[in-house]
């Protein structure tokens, strides 16, 4: 496997195979709306347009950048849509819930919309929404917009529409069918019974199955009350799902007024069987009118809105997993059947379904998800902004102004019916048994379970100024900015206000230089620390453009760029007052007669006082954490056809806001109180490095190309990093870093237990359990021993795209992966097998191997983390492929786009039983899915 894993990694890479994105677009978008070409700019920001998101598979839009821009990891963690758009409603970033998106090795990136920062699960954009998106990364490009880009940032410009537009009109459709992908197994009825049998006997307890009842289990008999086994993964799952899309987009403009409406619509159907409906429902606008005011005036409007429906059962789809497949008959019957054995039914309903339970597994699942009720979770969004532009030639030529507010609010519902339903216990000795706890209550109504609610509000004021003259061009701008957000469950809202002045400077497309100077405030600190002043500067030679080179032909464009500065980092919804002392009441102090045995100090009782006690110091020098990067880089583009770019990067963040309580003498005179300051500190160094190909031969096209990219991060400065061992300290290592035992090998005689030193008592420890090193040579083997043994980080991240077209016929394929990076195998996937807990196929299958022995009692020596349980975490994944045919129609601007799309179609790895992407899908995340859609979108 793992050779046939490199032999395509190579194949691809020699093929140049990387990223999906267009060579880069002469002008790039940033906040505030300002246009500036590549020859201006002096950072590496990249330009993705709709027309490159909508060939990726229906679903989150998240997932469509996968492989998409240079240097940015899109993981998936689940599948389906509603997975992550139910998760967190006010996260902010733009990987969260069922993804994780990591660029420059921050995880924590945000979501621009026309100037404003929004928590992507609030909108969840459609690409037919989009007119651009630039990715923002280095560090004077992120400061134009302020702290709350200290991450990255994603600038979403949506459509508005076209002056002198003619009525334009598209819309597309598009079905899919979903697949479920790898879902970890678990064992069988028949396979359960002889592996806890054989469990037993390993420790000396007596065996619970015969070898009829093991055969009888093979028959998947549910309601058999001698030897029931109850397929519930069949009754729980299907393999198959559909999906649909439908997409509406509608502009035009005249001399001086543009509008733009979209509306976009999707549904899901759910992999999971239920009598209550489930499945995800999702409805999103967006509308936009500008219109020219005289000769001096802009003035425009815009309305976001997301509507969505998650219906589902009230139990989670995995829960079935944890109960064997013998541990109960499925269906006892109907109510009033039972007879005597069953015990008291009178009061029950009649003609309701009894199910079955057991003293040892309590809950049936399958009769939770059939009679447990049902949950809607409603998401419900609206923002509204405004812009006035005024060209102020008329003071002086080349000023302008730019005035946005923007108001939205947010509320998620979740409501339904928290039904039970009945069930007995049953013996496999004595049969059926007396009423359980579920005695089948049943709701009258629907009832509301949480609400979830936010509202933000921003607006800004920026002054630019453009100049240009003989080949130079100079501009300027001071901008205002202010943003309040609150959500539920805060008492406080979060504030930030920032004033900042960039400036920029280009000749000739030849030099250009930028600057920007931040004042940015908190409201997280105190008076007198609320505001940091942060200053950027950022340099770019176009070589190419010299006279010396302009005559080279193969040469098309040389560019040397760099940037370097200091962007504050400001967490929003962070813990707010944290230089503040805290103070809490107990009751606890008594006095009175019972005081001192025998004496009475005054009155007849005992009183109990209240008494104040500091939870948390004042500290008020408490400031802006910092974030201080630099990053280099060159492009260059030969022969009209092949594009090579490759940058390099490196940022500490500093000043980070801990408990530093560990870090003080214990002559301060605290213990049990909090005091927190700026202490921490980390750094990142990485890189990127791209290789694209485009070239067209008459009717022939032909792109490929390859992404290389990876950086890691390690602690410089800790509060606590004192161990009695030095190799323990963590101060320079990988915070990806992995720390466990060594592992030596398996125990194979007594002797040698009684021989070398062990984790725990030797007398719990058995031939076949796991021994470890000593690494300190103490004799004993504990924490003291921990050293690093992998990292989460691989050696490198890649993703490589190939697509070819012929006349109208077109096609692609995406593909990413790690190479190197260790997986830790210590999830309850792995960490399973005692007591009468079900078995999974990788415990069944590895036993005596990848698996240490097994045993009926845990063995609290083979489950700690060691090298025993790391393994190489290298994969590649074909994320998507396209085939499309584009027919054009007789009038311009009007055609058909016909689609087969693929998503998540295969993964080369060598590791076995999980999906290393996301290790945890299909275990305790929703399992992915693989996609085919199909799809058609008209354009008039």
């Amino acid at each position: 496997m793992k050779k046939l894993y490199t032999s395509v990694i190579l194949a691809l890479a020699l093929c140049a195979s990387l990223t999906a994105q267009e060579l880069k677009d002469s002008t790039l978008l940033f906040p505030w709306h300002s246009e500036m070409t590549c020859g201006q700019t002096t950072g590496n920001a990249v330009k993705v347009t709709e027309s490159q998101l909508e060939k990726r598979g229906m679903g989150d839009l998240r997932n469509r950048f996968t492989g998409l821009v240079p240097g940015m990891e899109v993981l998936e963690n689940g599948g389906g849509v509603y997975s992550g758009a139910t998760g967190n409603f006010c996260n902010y970033n733009f990987g969260s819930g069922a993804y994780d998106v990591n660029m420059k090795g921050f995880s924590a990136s945000k979501v621009i919309v026309d100037d404003v920062t929004i928590p992507f699960n609030q909108l969840l954009l459609d690409p037919n929404q989009i007119e651009s998106v630039t990715v923002i990364t280095d560090v004077l490009d992120k400061a134009k917009y302020g702290p709350m880009a200290s991450y990255g940032a994603l600038y979403i410009t949506t459509k508005k529409g076209g002056y002198n537009q003619p009525f334009r009109v598209n819309f597309d459709v598009e079905v899919g069918l979903n697949m479920l992908d790898k879902v970890p197994e678990w064992v069988s009825g028949a396979e359960y019974a002889a592996l806890n049998n054989r469990a037993r006997e390993a420790d000396g307890y007596p065996t619970l199955y015969t070898d009829e009842a093991i055969e009888a289990f093979t028959h998947y008999n549910y309601n058999d009350t001698k030897y029931p086994c109850v397929d519930y993964k069949s009754l729980r799952v299907r393999d198959l799902f559909m999906s649909e899309r439908f997409g509406f987009n509608a502009s035009a403009g005249s001399k001086n007024i543009k509008y733009n409406i979209s509306l976009n619509t999707m549904h899901y159907d759910d992999f999971q069987k239920s009598t209550t409906t489930s499945d995800y429902n999702k409805l999103n606008v967006s509308a936009s009118v500008t219109a020219k005011i005289g000769r001096y005036v802009e003035a425009s409007a815009g309305f976001h809105g997301l509507l969505s429906y998650r219906a589902t059962n009230r139990t989670s789809w995995y829960t079935y997993r944890s109960v064997p497949e013998t541990a109960y008959p499925l269906v006892l019957g109907k109510v009033g059947s039972l007879g005597e054995e069953g015990g008291e039914t009178e009061e029950l309903e009649q003609d309701r379904t009894i199910y079955g339970v057991s003293k040892t597994w309590p809950n049936n699942y399958y009769a939770k998800m059939i009679e447990g009720g049902f949950q809607t979770i409603r998401n419900r969004s609206g923002l509204f902004y405004a812009n006035v532009d005024l060209d102020m030639s008329f003071l002086l030529k080349g000023l302008k102004s730019k005035t946005m507010v923007e108001a939205s609010n947010f509320l998620s519902t979740t409501i339904g019916k928290d039904n039970d339903y009945i069930a007995y216990y049953w013996d496999p000795t004595y049969g059926i048994q007396e009423i359980s706890d579920h005695k089948g209550i049943v709701q009258t109504s629907r009832s509301m379970s949480s609400t979830t609610t936010s509202q933000i509000f921003s607006l800004y004021q920026r002054f630019l100024y453009d100049w240009e003259r003989s080949g130079h061009k100079l501009g300027g701008g001071l901008t205002y900015y202010m943003y309040s957000a609150i959500q539920s469950g805060d008492s406080y809202r979060q504030r930030q206000m920032n004033i900042s002045a960039d400036f920029h400077w280009s000749y000739m497309d030849r030099y250009a230089v930028e600057l920007v100077a931040q004042c940015a405030g908190s409201s997280r600190f105190k008076t007198g620390s609320k505001f940091g002043f942060f200053p950027t500067l950022g340099l770019s030679w176009t070589a190419s453009n010299e006279e010396f080179l302009k005559n080279v032909r193969w040469i098309d464009r040389l560019r040397i760029h760099a940037q370097a500065g200091r962007i504050g980092d400001a967490d929003l919804f962070g813990n707010n007052y944290l230089y503040q002392a805290s103070y809490s009441q107990t009751s606890g102090m008594v006095y009175g007669p019972t005081m001192l045995s025998g004496e009475v100090w005054f009155g007849d009782n005992t009183r109990t006082s209240l008494y104040t006690t500091i939870d948390r110091l004042a500290n008020s020098q408490l400031t802006w954490e910092a974030i201080n990067q630099l990053d280099l880089g060159i492009d260059f583009d030969v022969l009209k056809c092949l594009r090579f770019s490759a940058s390099g990067y490196g940022w500490t963040h500093t000043g980070k806001i801990v408990d530093i309580l560990s870090s003080l003498p214990y002559i301060y005179g605290v213990s049990d109180a909090s005091v927190y300051g700026n202490y921490e500190e980390d750094r990142c160094l990485g890189y990127d490095v791209n290789l694209t190909f485009d070239k067209h031969w008459g009717d022939f096209g032909l792109r490929a190309g390859v992404d290389v990219y990876n950086w890691s991060r390690t602690y410089t400065k800790l509060v606590s990093d004192e161990y009695s061992e030095e190799y323990q300290k963590k101060t320079g290592t990988s915070m990806n870093a992995i720390w466990g035992l060594v592992c030596t090998g398996k125990y194979s005689s007594q002797e040698e237990i009684d021989n070398n030193p062990s984790y725990v008592d030797k007398s719990t420890l058995r031939v076949g359990d796991l021994m470890y090193k000593d690494v300190n040579g103490d004799g004993n083997v504990d924490t003291n021993d921990r050293v690093i043994i992998g990292d989460y980080n691989p050696k490198f991240r890649y993703s490589v795209n190939l697509g070819f077209s012929w006349k109208d016929l077109e096609f692609q394929i995406v593909g990413t992966g790690r190479v190197g990076g260790t997986l830790a195998m210590t999830g309850s996937y792995f960490w399973n097998g005692w007591g009468d807990s079900n078995y999974t196929a990788f415990v069944r299958d590895n036993i005596g191997g990848s698996y240490p022995r097994l045993s009926y009692v845990k063995s609290t020596n083979n489950f700690v983390v060691s090298d025993f349980w790391m393994r190489d975490g290298s994969w590649f994944k074909i994320q998507s492929a396209e085939l499309a045919y584009n027919l054009k129609l007789r009038k311009e601007h009007q055609s058909i786009r016909f689609s087969i799309k693929g998503e998540n179609l295969c993964t080369i790895t060598g590791v076995q039983y999980v999906d290393p992407e996301a290790i945890d899908s299909g275990i305790s995340d929703y399992p992915l899915f693989r996609l085919v859609s199909f799809g058609a979108k008209f354009n008039f």
